[in-house]
């Protein structure tokens, strides 16, 4: 437990019944840092503050037991597949916008088995998605072993010359990345949900060995030398999966590049290039791991990169269709990033704090980056650094809200909108002076329930807002109910629905079906600008 002044005030242990107590504490704000128990999780744990002379009681620290699952990993002939990764990622909602995250990874033991131990509560993708870097045949698997000195020369002519110099075994095989229980896609893949202490086996995964093949071609028009880490093989309608994307084996800085092990498969080449100058530049990419540090000298340079006005400059989407055979001599040419700009109006007599501001523009589109661009003081501005897809845009300045924001003469305040190969150009984003409407409520206590362990979830009651609530975060609020039964928040103007769950069934609240399942019991509430809204919530 830890205040804002002083020293931390000593840990302490519960008793038979799980009670605690921390006496002689001076008035401030405590939270609890470190809430432990061997299989257990303690969640989030609201802030204390206390008055002078204050005593609290009867606060509430509610353990989450951590959850267990496993299952085994088989081939087609149903044989165990022995020492391949599988990792967990974990399906969450974040500000509205589903995320997918690596949490751990283990190896499956000699009889295909896996375990993951200590797993929280929530949805969870469960991936086995082993890829070996750079799969040689057999013959260079023998030199590696035998003579490791010729295998070095061999990698070092493929920094030179591309890696053409060492050639795939054409019976070589591979397993792709399959999630349980055997898609090899994030869109098709089953979520696994785990309760607070469950025990989930069984979690078998089938996986089919596919040969192993090869994507080579040529980045066009970089300007400057082209590395590894700005190019990605990406399964088509799955660019959010960080867990299926292949890097390059190796990129030679005039663009030149190969993929190893592809399976065959419908690909996006993604490319996002930065334009840098002081450097000559040198070979990149997974084959360097068997030189270490001899590789830093393969390609020399005259001095450390630098960014040319710190973003990228350019970008690619080429779709790569892998079938029987190795896909080789694509020519991948590079397009100028997008650029969304146009001006920002306000309603007050003497616009002030323009130039502090700035515009946003946030991707619904997985996979892509966001932007943000400074508002001049002629309320101007511009983002810079896009590439095609579904955006949001919103504008932030000190005391002023979006009223509206306009692309191409459509509405799409709160909206999500596309964004094609070229430009967007007079884009009206209007703020307003006028205060946004204030909630104070009182959310009554049912059925003995008490008052530190519910939120109170606010949000839009027209549903065209719930489809992408990431477009529109700024409509929906989570608040957490105080210890007086009190909650207080701001909103814009509109019509809203409010529910209040448990702490423990926020997570993922924004997702159109709990959304339409909160809306059936959530109470209706109209704001008008400048309002300050009194709200029982029973």
């Amino acid at each position: 437990m830890t205040g804002r002044a002083g020293n931390p005030p000593a840990a302490v242990l519960t008793d038979s019944q799980g009670r605690f107590f921390f006496a002689n504490l001076p008035a401030g704000r405590y939270s609890f840092t470190q809430v432990s128990k061997p299989g257990y999780d303690s969640g989030t744990v609201r802030p204390i503050v206390l008055a002078d002379a204050e005593r609290v009681t009867g606060v509430r620290i509610r353990l989450i037991q951590l959850s267990n699952l496993s299952g085994t990993v088989r081939d087609d002939a149903g044989d165990p597949v022995v020492g391949t990764d599988v990792i967990l990622f974990r399906r969450a909602v974040v500000n509205g916008r589903v995320t997918i995250g690596g949490v751990t990874t283990v190896r499956t033991d000699d009889h295909g088995d896996y375990r993951f131990s200590g797993v929280k509560p929530g949805q969870y993708l469960v991936c086995a998605c082993r890829r070996d870097p750079i799969p040689f045949d057999g013959v260079l698997l023998s030199t590696l072993a035998a003579e490791p000195l010729q295998l070095m020369g061999v990698v070092a002519r493929a920094l030179q010359v591309g890696a053409d110099a060492a050639t795939l075994d054409q019976t070589l095989r591979t397993f792709p990345p399959t999630f349980y229980p055997s898609s090899s896609s994030v869109a098709q893949a089953t979520r696994v949900t785990l309760a607070a202490g469950e025990e989930k086996t069984r979690l078998d995964i089938d996986v089919t060995p596919v040969r192993a093949l090869r994507v080579s071609g040529t980045i066009v028009g970089a300007g400057s030398p082209v590395t590894a880490g700005s190019i990605r093989l990406v399964p088509a309608g799955d660019d959010s999966d960080a867990a299926v994307a292949l890097a390059p084996v190796l990129v030679q800085p005039d663009g030149r590049f190969d993929f190893a092990g592809v399976p065959p498969g419908r690909y996006v080449l993604r490319v996002i290039h930065t334009v840098t100058t002081g450097v000559a530049g040198a070979p990149s990419g997974a084959a360097l791991q068997f030189l270490g540090a001899r590789a830093a000298n393969m390609g020399g340079g005259s001095g450390p990169a630098q960014s040319i006005d710190g973003e990228p400059a350019f970008w690619a989407a080429e779709p790569v269709n892998v079938g029987d055979d190795d896909v080789r001599g694509l020519s991948i040419p590079l397009r100028p990033l997008i650029a969304i700009s146009g001006r920002v109006a306000t309603d007050m007599p003497t616009p002030r704090g323009m130039s502090s501001g700035i515009v946003i523009v946030e991707p619904m589109t997985p996979g892509l980056t966001s932007g943000r661009g400074r508002i001049n003081g002629d309320g101007t501005f511009r983002v810079a650094g896009l590439m095609p897809g579904r955006y949001a845009i919103s504008a932030n300045l000190a005391g002023l809200s979006a009223a509206s924001v306009k692309v191409g003469g459509a509405d799409v305040t709160d909206m999500a909108f596309n964004v094609g190969a070229d430009d967007v150009t007079g884009v009206e984003i209007s703020v307003s002076n006028s205060g946004q409407p204030v909630i104070n409520g009182t959310a009554a206590r049912a059925d003995g329930g008490t008052s530190d362990d519910r939120t109170v979830l606010v949000f839009p009651s027209d549903r065209k807002y719930w489809t992408e609530p990431a477009a529109a975060r700024r409509l929906f609020r989570a608040v957490q109910i105080g210890r007086d039964d009190t909650f207080v928040t701001s909103l814009p103007a509109g019509e809203y629905l409010l529910a209040i769950v448990p702490d423990d069934a926020v997570a993922d609240w924004q997702e159109s079906s709990r959304l339409d399942a909160l809306s059936r019991t959530a109470e209706r509430v109209q704001l008008t600008s400048g309002e300050k809204k009194v709200v029982v919530k029973r």
